[in-house]
This record gives C-alpha cells, structure tokens and sequence, in this order.
C-alpha cells in the first residue's frame, strides 16, 4: 500500500532517487495482473520492453512477462533472470 511504502522509503532516503512511484493503490488490478508495472512505465514514458522488473514472488514474475517485460528474480541469495520471450519458466 502507498502509505507504507512512501514511509519506507522516506525513513530510507530513497524518495528523491525515483522518478516514479507506483503501488498496488495506484492501480484497480492487481498482480499476476501488469497494472502496476505498465503504469510504472508509462510515468518514465518507457515502453514495456525497455524495461526490467526485480521480483521476489512468481505472481510478480507472472505480472512483469504479462506487461512485456523481462524479469529478475530474487531467489534466496541469487539473482535470476527471466526474460519475457521464454514466458514457460
């Protein structure tokens, strides 16, 4: 929720280092829906396969290959790419 994460990241500092804020109150659908990722994109006037999502959940990598976008997942203490031409992983 917007509250939250705008506490979050003010008590981080991180606010003045984003050109877009979007979270699941800024849109009607959520994930494995790519609402929140497609509005992030449109915000940074950037096409959906100009973009990359860091996820920590498979509804969320469901969501980023939804919106066209290619997919980093946090898995454990690895990093793993996904891309959103091999939709099957």
């Amino acid at each position: 929720q917007r509250d939250g994460a705008m506490r979050i990241l003010n008590k981080a500092n991180l606010t003045d280092k984003l050109d877009a804020i979007v979270t699941a109150t800024d849109v009607e659908n959520h994930k494995p829906s790519p609402d929140t990722f497609l509005q992030a994109a449109s915000l940074l006037s950037l096409a959906p396969s100009q973009c990359v999502v860091f996820e920590d959940t498979e509804l969320g990598k469901q969501a980023a290959h939804a919106g066209g976008m290619d997919c980093i997942m946090v898995e454990g203490d690895k990093l793993v790419f996904y891309p959103v031409n091999n939709v099957s992983n």
